[in-house]
């Protein structure tokens, strides 16, 4: 779902020229090992799927994932649509609410997920840097 919502916005650009950072990937040795250039670069899209849960990343890590995204460029966030701590919930919902008040991003879609994950709903937000 995350990839295929990536690959359409993304139809009339050429693939190989597109760079994506998928955040929560893998071990993140890639990002120890090339860290001395990582910091600096930006990405045509930032993308995560099931990684903004309760203990993974907190919420103030949209931060960082706007800061990794090039102007113009997409952030793709699939999660679950709530979780059983509406605490977390909201200091997720508020980061991103303070983000487009502030004119860093624009949510462009928001996509809901039917049996996303142990039959809950899911929800696949898109927003494009500004």
């Amino acid at each position: 779902m995350t990839a295929e919502t990536v690959a359409s916005l993304f139809d009339t650009s050429p693939r190989d020229k597109i760079e994506v950072l998928d955040v929560g990937a893998g071990t993140g040795l890639v990002a120890t090992q090339k860290s001395y250039w990582l910091f600096a670069y930006c990405f045509d899209c930032v993308s995560t799927c099931g990684c903004f849960v309760p203990g993974h990343l907190p919420p103030d890590s949209l931060y960082e994932c706007l800061r990794f995204a090039k102007k113009d460029g997409k952030i793709v966030i699939t999660k679950r649509a709530n979780y059983d701590e509406p605490q977390y919930e909201q200091s997720l919902i508020s980061v991103m609410d303070e983000l487009e008040v502030n004119g860093k991003w624009k949510k462009t879609l928001e996509i809901p997920i039917p049996n996303y994950c142990y039959d809950n709903l899911g929800v696949t937000y898109v927003f494009t840097v500004l």
